[in-house]
């Protein structure tokens, strides 16, 4: 995955796990409030041809800047592997099953975060990791190893016009995984169990649009939200309108010649208008709605992943009901935008 901020290029080329030592890898209202900070709005590219190992997969380039500054204790374990043929300590493939090859030994940690905090050399590259769940077992998911300071764990993966991850999907509410047969960075829908499992400080949202195809990389936009949960599933599934202050030129930030209109400008998890009927209203899971009028009565824009633009909405202002992307109508200034993308979902 490659991210371009600034001027700053840190690239970085993912490999598998091998011995010793390892080379592998506006203003909001009302609701729950979470608290916030700016966004890099950068371009990632996505790397998603992997080469397979017991440990990780994925290879890919990443460059962007900033440093993390995390709140959460290092919880690992850590063995060494048995002696090898010349007596010598050190991790090997086959020892690690379900596990990490770090620095000689077989590392099981719980997040990408973890991981990153444990690498101290930063010998670890992107890629597709092994990591431990509450109940002691083990899945494959995406971490993102240097952008921002890395240490970001992939959730979800969610696809334009797809009904997987619309507005009224189980999967909002539920534990449930999807797709994770397919835990890397493509754009492949997924969700993962880092959904109910991994605890953060910061999510990271990433849209590409137009939506490239496989194998081709893949180009992100992105915005970093500060706010904290034991998992994402503990955020959202009770369906309380968290609220967040990312501002909408931000938002704006993820699809290039997106719009929005000019009042309302609500934004967060579980996001909707001021209406009582699902036909005049607009919603979105992570994300903007926007509004000509001042209030969020008769909204009729929204960007973002997971929403709704109710039958009416596309009737009268000409936009699309796809979940995922940036859907606008009714705004004098300019022509009604739909634009689908595909998103994917960090924690860290």
């Amino acid at each position: 995955m490659t991210v371009r901020v600034s001027s700053l290029v840190l690239a970085l080329l993912g490999l598998g796990c091998s011995p010793l030592p390892p080379e592998v890898m506006e203003p909001s209202d009302g609701g729950q409030s979470a608290s916030t900070t700016g966004t890099d709005s950068a371009a990632l590219t996505g790397g998603n041809n992997p080469a397979t190992t017991s440990a990780a997969t994925g290879d890919g380039t990443l460059t962007g800047t900033g440093a993390y500054s995390g709140t959460s204790s290092i919880s690992a374990t850590t063995s060494t592997s048995a002696a090898d043929s010349t007596g010598e300590q050190g991790c090997t493939p086959a020892a690690c099953v379900g596990q990490v090859c770090l620095e000689g030994d077989c590392v099981s940690v719980a997040s990408c975060r973890v991981l990153e905090e444990l690498d101290e050399g930063d010998v670890l590259p992107s890629g597709v990791y092994q990591l431990e769940a509450s109940d002691g077992s083990t899945y494959p998911a995406y971490c993102d190893m240097d952008y921002s300071g890395g240490g970001w764990t992939l959730v979800l993966k969610a696809l334009g016009s797809s009904p997987t991850f619309a507005w009224d999907s189980p999967l909002w509410s539920n534990a449930a995984t999807f797709n994770t047969a397919s835990p890397d960075l493509d754009r492949v829908e997924a969700r993962l169990a880092s959904w109910s499992e991994v605890s953060f400080d910061e999510v990271l949202i990433g849209m590409e649009a137009p939506i490239g195809a496989d194998p081709s990389p893949i180009d992100l936009n992105v915005a970093v939200i500060t706010t904290s949960d034991s998992s994402l599933f503990d955020l959202m599934a009770p369906g309380d309108y968290v609220s967040t202050n990312l501002g909408r030129s931000a938002w704006l930030g993820l699809i290039d010649d997106s719009s929005l209109q000019q009042q309302c400008n609500r934004e967060g998890f579980n996001v909707e208008s001021d209406v009582g009927s699902i036909d005049d209203a607009v919603a979105q899971r992570i994300g903007i709605i926007a509004n000509e009028f001042n209030g969020c009565g008769l909204a009729d824009s929204r960007l973002g992943i997971g929403g709704l633009s109710g039958t009416t909405v596309m009737a009268n202002c000409s936009v699309s009901g796809d979940p995922t992307g940036n859907f606008a109508g009714c705004d004098p200034r300019v022509a009604s935008v739909n634009i689908p993308a595909f998103a994917v979902v960090f924690v860290r």
